[in-house]
C-alpha cells in the first residue's frame, strides 16, 4: 500500500553559468529594417521628349554580418517620348559584387528592383552606383549613388523560462514531467545542447530533446521510483558556446 506521506523534490533549473539576462522583449530574427532613400527623387518630368526618369536619386542599405540575406528596394525607370533601349550598370568601390538590379535591360517603363546582398561582407561601409543608358536620351546617363552599412549582429542570450521547477511526488509515485521554455534574445539564431545533472538521489533526472536550434519547449521528466523519503535537487545546462551568457 502506498504510503500518504508526500516526498518533496526540488528541482532547480540553472542556466549555463548561472548567468541570467533579462529581457523586456524579443526581436524578431530579421536581417534589418528595409532601406529607404536618403532624400526624395527629383520630381518627374512634365512629358518632356526623350528624357529619362529614375524614381530614387540616392539609396542607403543596412545588413547584418552572417545573415547571408539581401536588403531591396524598389523605384521605376520611365522614358519619356518615343521608347527608347536602355540597360543598367552596377558597380562598387571595393570589387564585391554585392549590389545588382533587376531587369539590366528593356525598352519600355519599367520597376526596377535592387538588391545589396551581405553574402561573406565584413562590417563596414560600403558604396557603388547604379548607372541607366538610353540611346538618343538627353539626360542619358543618370547615376544613383549606393551605401551598404553591415554591422554585425546584436549577440544572443538564451534563456529558461521558468528559471525553476519543483516536482512534488508521493512516496514510491509515478514519473511526471514538466515543460521549460527556450528563448533566444538576439539576431542571430543559435545551435544549442542540454544536459541533465543530479545532485542526490542517481538518475532520476531527464530532459528532452538534447539539442536544437531556435527556441524550443524543453521536457523535464522526474522519476521518483526506487527513491526514498526526502529532497531531491538537480539542474538542467544548456550550452550554447555563441551565446552571451555560455
Amino acid at each position: 500500500m502506498i504510503s500518504q506521506r508526500k516526498l518533496l523534490w526540488a528541482l532547480l533549473l540553472i542556466l549555463v553559468n548561472s548567468a541570467l539576462i533579462g529581457q523586456t522583449r524579443k526581436p524578431q530574427h530579421t536581417p534589418g529594417p528595409p532601406p529607404t532613400p536618403t532624400q526624395p527623387p527629383a520630381p518627374i518630368p512634365g512629358g518632356q521628349a526623350n528624357t529619362l526618369y529614375l524614381g530614387a536619386s540616392e539609396l542607403v542599405f543596412e545588413g547584418i554580418v552572417g545573415t547571408g540575406s539581401a536588403a531591396t528596394y524598389a523605384f521605376p525607370l520611365i522614358i519619356f517620348g518615343t521608347e527608347k533601349p536602355w540597360k543598367i550598370t552596377t558597380t562598387t568601390t571595393d570589387g564585391v559584387d554585392w549590389l545588382t538590379v533587376t531587369p539590366s535591360s528593356g525598352m519600355d517603363n519599367r520597376q526596377l528592383s535592387v538588391f545589396a546582398a551581405v553574402g561573406k561582407l565584413r562590417a563596414g561601409v560600403y558604396s557603388g552606383k547604379i548607372v541607366a543608358q538610353a540611346e538618343e536620351i538627353s539626360n542619358s546617363p543618370l547615376t544613383v549613388p549606393v551605401t551598404f552599412r553591415v554591422r554585425d549582429p546584436i549577440a544572443t542570450t538564451i534563456r529558461l523560462v521558468p528559471e525553476k521547477v519543483d516536482f512534488l511526488s508521493f512516496e514510491l509515485g509515478t514519473a511526471s514531467s514538466q515543460t521549460v521554455s527556450l528563448q533566444q534574445f538576439g539576431e542571430v539564431i543559435l545551435e544549442w545542447s542540454a544536459s541533465a545533472t543530479t545532485f542526490n538521489g542517481g538518475n532520476w533526472l531527464t530532459v528532452t530533446p538534447l539539442n536544437g536550434r531556435d527556441d524550443t519547449q524543453l521536457t523535464l521528466r522526474a522519476n521518483p521510483s526506487n527513491l526514498p523519503l526526502g529532497t531531491y535537487a538537480g539542474r538542467v545546462t544548456i550550452n550554447s558556446p555563441s551565446a552571451v551568457n555560455n
